[in-house]
């Protein structure tokens, strides 16, 4: 059985030629040219973040403090324009900050920072305060050694500290308690 359909599907001026003419190839061919041209303008600009280098070291008491994350938030109402920054210490409480986003340069943008540093905690086995099959004393007795085990202040962790990050970075960005 044939088609009915088939003959009656035009198919352009020649049958069974689908290539555009020479006019509308050199036409789709210059516009595409200018699209690439276009794109490459506007991202030359967008070659990355702007990022000065910072690294530093967290202590307490003298000695350094290991597994701390460090958040750099930008203030931009104080200046400081782009992306946070985050690092996190090694053994000897050393840190180096890399920008947060797709693009992770080395170090933090120019300008003023609001700091967080947060303690990294292993909880050993059976040391849950939540968990429903202990007695209120025994949770709150949990927490106290929980509270007891941080090495830092509370207010590294409330966001009252804030960094000025300047134009040529720094390697003192350090943070003593």
């Amino acid at each position: 059985m044939r088609s009915v359909f088939r003959k009656s599907i035009p198919r352009g001026p020649r049958e069974g030629n689908c290539q555009p003419s020479a006019p509308a190839r050199t036409h789709a061919a210059v516009a595409t040219a200018g699209i690439v041209c276009s794109l490459l303008l506007l991202t030359a600009g967008c070659s990355g973040v702007k990022a000065v280098p910072v690294s530093g070291t967290v202590t307490v008491d003298g000695a350094p403090v290991e597994n701390v994350a460090l958040n750099f938030t930008p203030i931009s109402a104080e200046g400081a324009e782009g992306p946070g920054s985050s690092g996190v210490t090694d053994a000897q409480g050393r840190y180096s900050l890399r920008t947060i986003g797709d693009r992770r340069a080395r170090g933090a943008v120019v300008g003023k920072h609001r700091v967080i540093l947060s303690e990294s905690l292993s909880l050993a086995p059976n040391s849950d305060p939540y968990d429903p099959k202990i007695t209120p004393e025994e949770a709150e007795a949990r927490l106290r050694k929980i509270s007891s085990s941080y090495k830092l202040p509370p207010s590294a962790r409330d966001g009252s500290i804030t960094f000025e990050v300047p134009p040529g970075g720094t390697s003192e960005a350090d943070f003593a308690y």
